[in-house]
């Protein structure tokens, strides 16, 4: 058997209407978090910076990104690459 490409996979990602059920999707691993990130609007960081070379080539669609983490200028550059259509960038110290 064949593994599920990324069309398929964004297809079923799209049929999904439970959010939990989404962010499960999401966690089955990098291809599936990538195919679910495609879609995203915005983009809060409150997972590991590392992710974020996974996460940002595929999600051209981001508007909002939001991160209390420190984000090296790798980061940025990677940000400003992928990200097109960014509109709103909020950094700072993490708040409690």
């Amino acid at each position: 058997m064949e593994p599920l490409g990324d069309d398929e996979l964004l297809c079923i990602f799209n049929n999904i209407s439970d959010w939990d059920d989404k962010r499960s999707f999401v966690e089955v691993s990098k291809q599936f978090m990538k195919v679910a990130f495609h879609s995203v609007f915005c983009l809060s960081s409150s997972f590991p910076t590392s992710l974020l070379f996974d996460i940002l080539p595929s999600s051209p669609n981001i508007t909002y990104f939001r991160c209390y983490k420190p984000l090296s200028n790798t980061h940025l550059k990677l940000l400003a690459q992928s990200c097109p259509k960014l509109e709103t960038l909020s950094l700072g110290k993490y708040q409690v």
